[in-house]
C-alpha cells in the first residue's frame, strides 16, 4: 500500500514540475528581428529555459458574400521558430527579450530565458525573469558582454569579488562617475 502512495505522489510532483516549467500559451505579438510582427497564441516557457521552439498560432477570418449569402472562413496556421530568429515577445502589454544567463562558472548558462528590461537600455540594462516581481530573478547586461548574454545578481563571483563591476562598467562613463560616488542607486552589493 505504501509503495503505491509513494508512486503516486512521485509521479504528481514530476508532473506538477514538468507543468510549472513547460512552455504554455499566451496572446501575445512576436516580432521577429527581421521586423516582421506576428500576432497570435504564443507558446512560450516565461519563467524559465525555453529548450523547445518558440511556436506562434495565428488565426484570419475572412467574410465574403456571394449570390444572397454571407460566408465565414477561419484559417489557422501555426509556425515554430528558433530564438536566435525572434527580437522579442510582446505579452500583456510586457516586452520580454529572450537572453541566456550565466549563474555559475565554467560558464554555465540559463538558456533562452524570457527577460524584461526594467533599468538601462538592451546594452547596458537590468533585466528581471519572466513574470517574477521585486529584487528575485535579476541579471544585468554588461557593456563589454555578447548582446544575448546577461550575468545574474545571484552568481557568487559578482557577490563576492570587490571592484568587478568598476571593471565592467569601465566602458560607460556616466556609470562607472557614479560607482565611484558609491552613490546608493549605483552599488551591487547584498544590500540592494
Amino acid at each position: 500500500m505504501q509503495v503505491k502512495y509513494c508512486s503516486l505522489l512521485i509521479i504528481a510532483f514530476v508532473f506538477s514540475v514538468n507543468y510549472i516549467f513547460a512552455q504554455q500559451k499566451y496572446k501575445g505579438i512576436v516580432v521577429t528581428k527581421l521586423g516582421k510582427e506576428e500576432k497570435g497564441m504564443i507558446t512560450v516557457n516565461l519563467n524559465g529555459s525555453n529548450d523547445e521552439l518558440i511556436e506562434i498560432e495565428t488565426t484570419e477570418v475572412t467574410q465574403s458574400k456571394g449570390r444572397g449569402k454571407k460566408s465565414k472562413q477561419t484559417l489557422t496556421s501555426s509556425m515554430k521558430l528558433n530564438v536566435a530568429f525572434i527580437h522579442h515577445l510582446i505579452i500583456n502589454d510586457s516586452t520580454y527579450y529572450i537572453r541566456d544567463i550565466k549563474y555559475g562558472y565554467n560558464d554555465k548558462y540559463y538558456m533562452n530565458v524570457c527577460v524584461r528590461l526594467i533599468a538601462g537600455t538592451l546594452d547596458c540594462g537590468m533585466f528581471q525573469n519572466g513574470k517574477s516581481t521585486g529584487n528575485e530573478n535579476l541579471s544585468v547586461k554588461l557593456p563589454n558582454a555578447e548582446f544575448s548574454k546577461l550575468a545574474s545578481t545571484e552568481f557568487d563571483y559578482y557577490k563576492s569579488t570587490l571592484g568587478w563591476h568598476m571593471f565592467a562598467f569601465g566602458h560607460c562613463p556616466t556609470i562607472f562617475s557614479k560607482m565611484e560616488e558609491k552613490r546608493t542607486d549605483y552599488t551591487w552589493d547584498d544590500n540592494t
